[in-house]
């Protein structure tokens, strides 16, 4: 599969991974980052998937840093996000108070994004139980 690395790494661009392949084997392959990536900002133990784009900021980038939970957000951030508006904003929470997400992947498989959105706000989401 293949993937975009880009950021604070040493050769940002595509890489070509095993399915298997993590955000950390993507970073390897991308030369490793940069004296000044923000790994903390990254889940570098998340499963990747073919086609997939993956940010490193640099430390000080609050804005990359800042990791909505989907759990706890309130109406207002979930809003925030590219591609969510106040009807899916709302299903997300309605969703939560069912049963809470235990991967930010249930978006898709609960059917509140397409797989499409999902991919653009993947790196700016968490969970957190």
């Amino acid at each position: 599969m293949v993937a975009h690395v880009s950021g604070a790494v040493a050769r940002p661009g595509l890489v070509t991974l095993p399915r298997s392949a993590r955000v950390a084997d993507a970073v390897t392959q991308a030369g490793g980052a940069l004296p000044d990536a923000d790994l903390d900002a990254v889940n570098l133990a998340r499963s990747i998937s073919d086609e997939e784009a993956i940010t490193v900021p640099c430390q000080g980038d609050r804005a990359a840093a800042t990791l909505i939970d989907i759990n706890r957000a309130p109406r207002a951030q979930l809003i925030s996000l590219a591609g969510i508006g106040e009807v899916t904003a709302g299903r997300i929470i309605e969703s939560r108070e069912g049963a809470p997400f235990t991967s930010t992947d249930e978006l898709v498989s609960r059917r509140l994004l397409s797989v499409r959105a999902y991919e653009v706000i993947r790196n700016l989401v968490t969970v957190h139980p």
